[in-house]
């Protein structure tokens, strides 16, 4: 085997100081530290290694040893959490592309002050995907050379304090920054200023919420934008189970770049019905700057089913959100057609629902997105769904079955794809700290451009073990 390289020459030295820098937040935790070692060793086949078009396949064994740690500690008023992962990947043939993969996330919160100064901070280290019109690499034994390393931070001190039975209020600072480690993405920072007062236990049957946000975003590429907003929420109860909801206020953004600024008043109204405690249902109309807008929440819960849908509406940006994604070894299939910049309004409804017996569990979930970019004036359509079905065996023993798929229109061109993925898995509980995987995954992708298009199958065979 060829001599392991890192993937990101002193990834692992950043990886370890964004995570070392939540733990020296918080040096005050009383509890005793929780540590749970483990590794992971794998074999996998796969028969399309670069997820090239038919033809030009390549096939490879990929051997994975991957050590990992977590840390916790939970004490009276600090609160700290450290998982690190080092994927370790050495390929048979391939051997020029024996590579090691960081993943690191930590996260912490602090009472500063008793009742009322807080701080929370997270670090992470991670994989994200750079463009979809590339082959897409569902996992890291994938070579495609269409994923980055990238660190996000983030620290938050805020103020909660509650003003008797009368109110509640917060004050929140907030701080991201994200730094992509190669391929030329640019990175960003934005700050957050959130204030906000709410009516206290007094205000039983008349809910109340005055807040203010601002947003400043500040790019490498010069793709800075501020968002603000003000509002004033009305909660009158009209029923023990019926509340009505107004909204109104004024919102205004800023693009730079020689844009035209987008503001104006907004206004929503609406109910929020709970028929029973297992219930809840909240649909709200109105108008934005740039048109009719609306907000739907539904939540329904049985002894063995789950039932949730949302369509929300809001303005987002790809230096957001990093820090919480799960490590998860591998690039999920992405909504966004490539990371950008810039500032899009994203339009979405999604709903699952899950089923449950005595052995079995079942997953559906469907989702419509549409993104607006209000720099470029571009759009993008994602539609997609999936189903996970899991059987236990016996208390050691367990099937999953899994089936994802996903259509997308692109931003910047007519191009239209179709992307189907589907994974078998058997897990075996062998003793107490030790757990054995098979699995089989089949990837395909269509494209009205035909070079797109590619299948795959991956075979993997695996052990688990903690310490």
């Amino acid at each position: 085997m060829g001599k392991l390289r890192d993937h990101n020459g002193g990834g692992c030295i950043t990886a370890r100081k964004g995570s070392t820098a939540v733990l020296l937040l918080f040096p005050c935790c009383a509890a005793a530290w929780e540590i749970v070692p483990g590794i992971t060793v794998a074999e996998s086949w796969s028969s399309n290694l670069t997820l090239a078009p038919a033809g030009r396949e390549v096939d490879d064994w990929i051997t994975r040893i991957a050590p990992r740690v977590s840390l916790v500690n939970n004490g009276r008023r600090a609160r700290v959490s450290l998982d690190y992962v080092m994927e370790n990947l050495y390929y048979l043939g391939e051997t020029q592309h024996n590579n090691t993969f960081h993943q690191a996330q930590a996260s912490g919160s602090i009472e500063l002050a008793q009742e009322w100064l807080f701080m929370d901070a997270t670090a992470a280290y991670n994989q994200t995907l750079i463009s979809a019109e590339r082959p897409i690499p569902l996992s890291n034994l994938d070579v495609t050379q269409n994923q980055i390393d990238y660190a996000t931070y983030s620290i938050s001190p805020y103020v909660d304090h509650r003003f008797g039975t009368f109110a509640r209020g917060e004050l929140r600072y907030r701080q991201d920054v994200t730094d992509y480690k190669s391929g030329g993405i640019a990175d960003g920072r934005a700050e957050h200023l959130i204030g906000a007062v709410s009516g206290g236990t007094r205000f039983e049957d008349f809910g109340w919420r005055l807040s203010y946000t601002e947003r400043h975003l500040e790019t490498d590429d010069g793709m800075d934008a501020s968002l603000a907003r003000g509002e004033l929420r009305l909660s009158p109860q009209l029923s023990s189970r019926i509340w009505m909801d107004l909204v109104g206020g004024y919102e205004q953004n800023d693009y730079g770049d020689g844009q035209d600024d987008q503001e104006g008043e907004y206004w929503l109204a609406g109910l929020t019905w709970e028929p029973g405690s297992r219930t809840r249902i909240h649909a709200a109309g109105g108008e934005r700057f740039y048109g009719t807008t609306a907000n739907l929440e539904l939540s329904h819960r049985t002894r063995r089913s789950q039932w949730q849908a949302r369509y929300e509406e809001e303005f987002l940006n790809d230096i957001q959100g990093l820090a919480e994604r799960p490590l998860t070894g591998g690039v999920e299939i992405p909504v966004a057609s490539e990371l950008t910049t810039e500032v899009y309004l994203r339009k979405r409804l999604g709903g699952s629902v899950t089923l449950e017996t005595g052995r079995s569990t079942l997953f559906l979930n469907g989702y419509g997105e549409r993104r607006n970019y209000q720099v470029s004036d571009q759009e993008e359509r994602v539609a997609g769904g999936g189903a996970r079905w899991s059987w236990a065996w016996s208390a050691r023993t367990q099937t999953t079955l899994r089936l994802d798929y996903q259509q997308r229109r692109f931003r910047d061109s007519p191009r239209e794809d179709e992307l189907w993925h589907m994974r078998l898995e058997l897990g075996h509980q062998i003793l107490p700290r030790i757990r054995a995987g098979l699995d089989g995954s089949y990837v395909e992708r269509d494209s009205t451009e035909p070079s797109a298009g590619y299948r795959q199958t991956v075979i993997t065979l695996s052990a688990n073990a903690t310490f």
